[in-house]
This record gives C-alpha cells, sequence and structure tokens, in this order.
C-alpha cells in the first residue's frame, strides 16, 4: 500500500467500531490481493488448467532449447492429475543417441530446473532424482535413456 491508501485505511478503522477493524482489514487485504493478481498475471491460487497444459508448457521449454538438445525420443510418457494435489506428476523416459547423450540430457535437466523458479510453471521441481541413465547401443550408435518425474503444483 502506498502512504495515501494506508492513511485512509487507518482513518477508516478509526470510524468503525471494534469488533469490525478485522473484517475490515481482511477486506482491504483481500482487495489489495486481487488488485495485485491483475496488475501482475500471477495467481498463486490458482490451480492446474488441464492436462493438456502441462504437456504443452513442457513442449514449449523443449521447443526453446530444441538447437542444443538436439534429436531424442520420448519414449514413455505418464501423466497424473488426481483432484487432490498430492501425488500429481508427470514422468517420461527420454532416449537420446550418440556419445555426448549424458550432456545433452543435461541441457534438458537445466532448462528444467531455471523453470521451477517461475510463479507460472506448472512444475514445482523433480520428483526424484536419481541420476540413472541406461545405456543402449542401437546398431553401432551408443545413447541412454533417462527417467525424469516431475511434481506439479
Amino acid at each position: 500500500m502506498d502512504d495515501k491508501a494506508y492513511t485512509e485505511l487507518g482513518d477508516e478503522l478509526l470510524a468503525v467500531d471494534t469488533f469490525e477493524r478485522l473484517p475490515l482489514i481482511r477486506r482491504k487485504l483481500m482487495e489489495f490481493h486481487r488488485k495485485q493478481q491483475q496488475a501482475t498475471g500471477v495467481y498463486q491460487d490458482l490451480r492446474l488448467p488441464s492436462g493438456l497444459h502441462v504437456l504443452a508448457y513442457l513442449a514449449t521449454i523443449i521447443k526453446g532449447i530444441e538447437k542444443d538438445l538436439g534429436a531424442f525420443l520420448v519414449t514413455e510418457l505418464d501423466l497424473k492429475l488426481p483432484y487432490r494435489e498430492l501425488g500429481r506428476a508427470l514422468s517420461f523416459k527420454v532416449a537420446f543417441r550418440g556419445d555426448d547423450f549424458r550432456s545433452r540430457f543435461q541441457v534438458l535437466e537445466d532448462a528444467l530446473n531455471a523453470d521451477f523458479k517461475k510463479s507460472d510453471s506448472p512444475f514445482k521441481g523433480f520428483r526424484q532424482r536419481s541420476g540413472k541413465v541406461t545405456p543402449f547401443v542401437d546398431a553401432v550408435i551408443a545413447g541412454g535413456t533417462f527417467d525424469i518425474q516431475l511434481e506439479l503444483r
């Protein structure tokens, strides 16, 4: 609140009955919070709009690093969005071909870590960080498959 709004609030509090002061402060704070949400576009209490939103958001992250990521294959995908917040997760396996598969996976991991810090991200963080890689040889090309589990807001 700026100085003027704070002074006005003080005047309003003095003008109402003692037992009406707390509800007045609550209403004013809720109004201030709503205005801040509208001004910034950040709604912390907003739940995930849909599973499609989560998948599209992940695709946007991947599209942003596509040049550094190179060719890859998502081999499994499992999205869980129960009505309760507990247990919301996106799990997937991603395979990279080539000797540099570990460094290319690191590009993906770094992009996800950066995204976790954004207030509008549907991702909270890694649910399980085992760092487990399953190396493979496809014909004569080496590569690796990584398991990723992301916790959702």
